[in-house]
């Protein structure tokens, strides 16, 4: 999650730097944000990305660098990608930094698993995955591939999984969890799962796609049977981000802050297209973006206060998640959030309350930052209780 920064805030953030290393996929993700008609096989020279990573560390004064290579999926690129790699890591590099990719896990060959065991201190990988497999192949149509999980969790353990929900996996939200806090704990062989079991798993709505009334219920049955799984036989799992909100992050005067961004976009992340065109993260490439968005593009700066006026009001306006790009694509205005994932968001912070306090209220002694959840929880609650009892009550006068 994002920092919520003070005014007089001077923080050394590490700075990523991307690199769309390709435009080609395997997949044809539902939720993909990326247009996939126009899609091409381009890809980015290597030598750009060289004299790109020596610029960065001659330049940049930070204490970590990421070099975030993306796609389309990179693995389609492997030669290219490993090429890279070990040119990165043969020389003497002045700043700290790792490699990393997403991907989604279908063209990982015994020849790059490999290589991957043999450099894992440099480079990481984190494996997209949606759930168990009737989730994975409504949003990815991956039955005819096969994905070593035991491979990703061995190798990086604590990088976790990232899950996305598309309006057609929703319905099966507890599932999914429950299915992939199973397969890594097998991965561990555990037969007494040791409190807070830290197998992370980030799970988040897809952007832009279009959620009805009905994916609505859905969640909430969902999050309801999950808070039951948290306190059940999941109790000493590490819960998923979902259902993970760092409620520190709020802050009860509105006047003591400003909220900086939710991500580094444009500030601490730089994203180059395959054509070494620069943006501000990979979601205002032009394989995502209109001519008309990236005309209007320069208007915008990424480094002063980002709020949304018609959010200055909202008691969640700290905590409350958003994504510059899909922002951009909707309202051609990256700082005008989407206000149709509010109750969406209110929905899920709500869950987070009940949860997050049933598991420090069981707890003999509490940290500082618990006792902070705890405030932030009871004068949270009331307040997105009423707003969620009168959404369903509107939706019952309209079904009525």
């Amino acid at each position: 999650m994002r920092k919520v920064c003070r005014m007089n805030d001077n923080v050394n953030i590490a700075k990523t730097v991307m690199f769309v290393l390709t435009h080609k996929c395997n997949l044809h993700c539902t939720y993909c944000y990326q247009n996939h008609a126009a899609r091409d096989l381009r890809c980015m020279d290597v030598e750009f990305v060289k004299e790109k990573i020596v610029e960065v560390f001659r330049t940049t004064s930070t204490n970590k660098i990421y070099f975030d290579f993306i796609g389309g999926e990179v693995f389609t690129e492997w030669p290219r990608f490993k090429q890279i790699c070990e040119w990165i890591m043969e020389g003497q590099r002045p700043i700290p930094y790792a490699i990393t990719v997403s991907t989604n896990g279908t063209l990982i060959t015994e020849e790059i698993k490999t290589w991957m065991r043999h450099h894992k201190d440099k480079v990481f990988l984190s494996l997209s995955l949606d759930g168990d497999d009737p989730m994975q192949n409504v949003n990815r149509g991956t039955n005819k591939y096969s994905i070593d999980y035991k491979f990703f969790f061995e190798t990086w353990p604590s990088q976790g999984i990232k899950m996305t929900l598309s309006a057609q996996t929703i319905p099966y939200l507890a599932r999914g969890i429950q299915y992939l806090h199973t397969y890594w704990n097998l991965g561990e062989n555990l037969s007494v799962l040791p409190e807070n079991f830290e197998n992370p798993i980030s799970c988040n709505l897809a952007y832009g796609i279009d959620l009805s009334s009905g994916n609505y219920f859905d969640l909430k049955r969902e999050l309801i049977k999950l808070i039951d799984f948290y306190m059940g036989d999941g109790v000493n799992y590490f819960p998923s981000s979902i259902l993970n909100v760092d409620f520190t992050y709020f802050k009860f005067d509105k006047n003591d802050y400003k909220v900086c961004k939710y991500c580094g976009a444009g500030t601490n992340v730089v994203c180059y297209d395959v054509d070494g065109r620069t943006y501000p993260c990979q979601f205002f490439i032009p394989l995502t973006m209109s001519p008309k968005h990236l005309k209007i593009l320069p208007n915008f700066s990424f480094a002063g206060d980002v709020r949304d006026p018609s959010c200055r009001n909202c008691q969640i306006e700290t905590i409350c998640p958003t994504c510059y790009g899909h922002n951009f694509k909707k309202n051609f205005n990256p700082f005008i959030r989407d206000k149709s994932l509010c109750i969406f968001t209110k929905l899920i912070l709500l869950a987070n309350c009940i949860l997050q306090a049933k598991r420090i209220l069981r707890k003999a002694v509490k940290r500082d930052a618990e006792l902070f959840t705890l405030k932030v929880i009871d004068y949270l609650y009331p307040i997105l209780s009423k707003d969620i009892e009168t959404f369903e009550s509107s939706i019952r006068t309209i079904e009525s």
